[in-house]
């Protein structure tokens, strides 16, 4: 089954805008991380050799909520304002997006704006175990997917939770029956087909 384009356009924007006209200078570069991610060619062996050997879970007692480190996976409306709100609040972020014109217009739009934003922005693919890796997921404390297509989504929660053993993994998954699936199977979901129906829902019947 092919990825499904977002219904929920205030949650992520038109995935098929184009941003050619951005004039990423004039807003201030995106900063990387200072280990820039390589594009690599063969993703399944890496995730592969990921699997192999059984890591050590993150120890919950070292868990806090005042100072919390935050990997992000989806530089869209909805992940870029995460980070940036999670960022003022003083906890250490880093999002990642395997196009850069995203991360651009994140900060020409004044979420990643290298004056206020303290993460780190990252180009790469975030259903890549290196790539997570060298972006510090086996410091993570918490794990975002917010890509604007459920299968990487899926994918990318599931190496969160399942070979690195971040202890909280959020995936958002438009597909209400995927959703209702992989909830099952144990990956901590939401929905927002779901969530803006029943908002809708809501303020009709109460309306007046």
């Amino acid at each position: 089954m092919g990825e499904a384009a977002p219904d929920d356009v205030r949650a992520e924007g038109d995935h098929r805008e184009s941003h050619g006209n951005l004039d990423a200078a004039r807003n201030g570069p995106v900063r990387l991380a200072d280990d820039e991610v390589e594009e690599k060619e063969d993703t399944e062996c890496k995730r592969e050799k990921a699997d192999e050997g059984e890591r050590v879970p993150h120890s919950a007692q070292s868990y806090n909520p005042l100072f919390v480190r935050v990997l992000i996976v989806g530089c869209g409306r909805v992940g870029s304002r995460l980070a940036a709100e999670l960022s003022d609040q003083g906890h250490d972020i880093t999002i990642i997006d395997r196009d850069p014109s995203k991360l651009s217009l994140a900060a020409a739009r004044g979420a990643l704006d290298p004056a206020t934003f303290k993460g780190n922005a990252v180009v790469g693919d975030g259903t890549d175990a290196e790539v997570l890796r060298r972006s510090g997921i086996e410091e993570a404390d918490a794990f975002v997917a917010l890509t604007e297509g459920d299968n990487r989504n899926i994918m990318a929660a599931q190496l969160a939770q399942i070979v690195f053993k971040v202890p909280r993994v959020v995936c958002r998954i438009y597909d209400p029956v995927r959703e209702e699936v992989y909830r099952k199977l144990g990956l901590n979901t939401y929905c927002p087909t779901i969530l803006g129906t029943d908002t809708v829902t809501k303020m009709i019947m109460e309306a007046g």
